[in-house]
């Protein structure tokens, strides 16, 4: 339980941070496919751009942080989406709950 406080608390500040001051970026797009990869899998990011994370085909995943304290899209089916922004500037690395780190995972840099 204190977890998943931790989770919607960091939650919280992100997009505290991002609301007052949004991203014109265009939000960048990543699949989460039946082949077990994220596509692409490493992405550059400017402050609070949205990220969108999408399920193609009919094998589901989750997007998770690999801290799992900054996000945690629970499981996605197919067509499911997740979408994330990230106020400050470093690499994050996320992967699949379900397939596990060593299968599928990416890494987010955020630089300003």
């Amino acid at each position: 339980m204190r977890d998943r406080w931790w989770l919607l608390l960091c939650a919280a500040a992100v997009l505290s941070a991002c609301a007052a001051s949004p991203s014109t970026e265009t939000p960048v797009k990543v699949d989460a496919n039946a082949s077990l990869k994220f596509v692409p899998a490493n992405i550059t990011v400017k402050p609070c751009q949205l990220v969108i994370w999408t399920v193609v085909g009919a094998v589901p995943h989750t997007v998770t942080s690999q801290s799992g304290a900054t996000f945690d899209s629970g499981n996605l089916n197919e067509g499911g989406t997740f979408t994330q922004s990230f106020a400050t500037a470093g690499t994050i690395h996320y992967f699949c709950k379900i397939h596990g780190a060593s299968v599928m995972s990416g890494t987010i840099t955020v630089s300003s």
